[in-house]
């Protein structure tokens, strides 16, 4: 049976931005486009007895042949903040992520200069951002999917969630002084964006793990790990398996939020996947 759930993702995402916004072909990257005024057209006869079936057939092809010129598309991308200023992005240029590609947050030399850019982008639109918390240049990076209302009481860091974190790392030799915690997605949200902009996040995380610089990342939840290595990853599967993630080793455990009051999958994190992995001696 054909698996069309690629396709039904993207349809469902692109139903619920509008008419406004469109994602195009891979990486899926969000744009919002200027609208143009149609010029008028000059009413024809209507042919009579046309077929129908070589009308969808044309259809078709034309939906088919569209993405086959990206050099030649060019789009408005809103970068938000105050001013409402907007940049002209080539499609062909991020399709290839190429080094001259425009986006401001990949070319950012501090973390306060990414964040601000981050900010713009967008994705957030203006909104303030979620930054790392924690070390500098860190031995372990903690990485969640995105912030939770009860993050604030006063962070993650010093809530009964990172407060087990750290314990449990400290049994591993990993002081909490050596650790930091950032997100996927960096403000709160009722629930996370679309899978068509997990290209884009992850560039963003990319950019972040060079410049924090860490020795190692340990990921927390299915949700986060899928948007870093790939929707058809299962935590069952991969959680325990070191893999590169922006040249960094990186392994993927169970979420710590539901750590907290689950504890079978403490004890299959602690005794199966860090274990696993062979990072922590």
């Amino acid at each position: 049976m054909v698996d069309y759930s690629e396709l039904r993702n993207y349809l469902e995402a692109q139903a619920e931005l509008g008419e406004d916004e469109v994602f195009f072909e891979e990486p899926w990257s969000l744009a919002l486009l200027k609208k143009k005024t149609a010029p008028a057209m000059q009413s024809a006869p209507v042919p009579q007895r046309q077929p129908a079936q070589p009308q969808r057939v044309q259809m078709q092809r034309s939906f088919a042949e569209a993405p086959k010129q990206p050099s030649a598309s060019r789009v408005q991308i809103l970068s938000g903040g105050s001013g409402g200023r907007s940049d002209t992005l080539d499609l062909s240029a991020l399709a290839t992520r190429s080094e001259s590609t425009p986006v401001e947050f990949l070319s950012s030399t501090t973390l306060q200069g990414f964040y601000d850019a981050v900010a713009k982008h967008s994705i957030y639109q203006g909104a303030n951002v979620v930054g790392v918390e924690g070390a500098q240049n860190p031995e372990v990076l903690l990485v969640f999917d995105a912030p939770q209302p009860d993050d604030k009481n006063p962070s993650l860091m010093a809530s009964n969630v990172g407060q087990m974190v750290f314990r449990l790392f400290a049994a591993l030799s990993v002081p909490a002084g050596k650790c930091a915690l950032t997100y996927v997605y960096k403000r709160e949200a009722q629930r996370m964006p679309s899978v068509m902009l997990d290209v884009t996040l992850r560039q963003m995380l990319e950019k972040e793990v060079s410049l924090l610089r860490p020795q190692k990342i340990v990921v927390f939840g299915e949700l986060a790990m899928r948007q870093m290595f790939g929707r058809d990853k299962s935590l069952r599967a991969f959680g325990g398996t070191v893999a590169n993630f922006a040249s960094v080793p990186t392994v993927a455990i169970h979420d710590a939020r539901q750590m907290l009051t689950n504890v079978a999958l403490k004890k299959e994190t602690w005794s199966v996947f860090l274990p696993k992995s062979g990072l922590f001696k």
